[in-house]
This record gives structure tokens, C-alpha cells and sequence, in this order.
């Protein structure tokens, strides 16, 4: 059986099952019940909320800033440790596929 990841992140709990045989109405109704939920907890928590993602975005985007600039320090020296002209190699920087 394939893991299912959770877009909270979390790995361990209670296993949660949804009924797979749940009518049109009763899946709407659990939807607006969530809805609600979030609305609630977004009304009472919203400021605190907001500040923890921009936090948790910058710290990720000052971890990825950083190691783009050690990439960019180490990546070249290399080319000088073994003596390779830099007019042959061309950088970019890390490459995503």
C-alpha cells in the first residue's frame, strides 16, 4: 500500500479513513463543516497564522539562498583545484529536473 503523504507534513497518528461510499450530500456536508472549521480558526488565530507562514517562508527561502551562494563559492573552486579553465565550464547554478 502506497504511504499517503499529509499536507500538514506529519507522519505519525491515528489512521483516518474516509468513507468511500458516502453519498453527494453527506461529502458536501463534511466539505462545509470544514470550511467552517477553518474559517473559525482563521478568525480566532488569523494574525498569529499569517506571521507563522511568512516566518516558515523566509527561513525556507534564507536556506535556499544559502546554499546557493555556498554552491556558487565551492562549485567554482573546484574548477581551480583541478585546474580547469573557467572559459570551458559554464555555471548556472544548481539545475532542477
Amino acid at each position: 500500500m502506497k504511504k499517503w503523504h499529509q499536507p500538514s507534513g506529519l507522519s505519525r497518528g491515528l489512521p483516518f479513513k474516509v468513507d468511500a461510499n458516502w453519498t453527494p450530500e453527506q461529502a458536501m456536508a463534511v466539505w462545509e463543516l470544514l470550511d467552517d472549521l477553518r474559517d473559525r480558526v482563521g478568525t480566532h488565530y488569523g494574525l498569529a497564522l499569517q506571521k507563522l507562514m511568512r516566518d516558515q517562508r523566509v527561513t525556507h527561502l534564507l536556506r535556499l539562498t544559502l546554499c546557493q551562494e555556498i554552491l556558487s563559492g565551492f562549485i567554482p573552486s573546484l574548477f581551480r583545484v583541478f585546474a580547469i579553465p573557467s572559459s570551458e565550464v559554464a555555471w548556472d547554478g544548481p539545475q532542477m529536473k
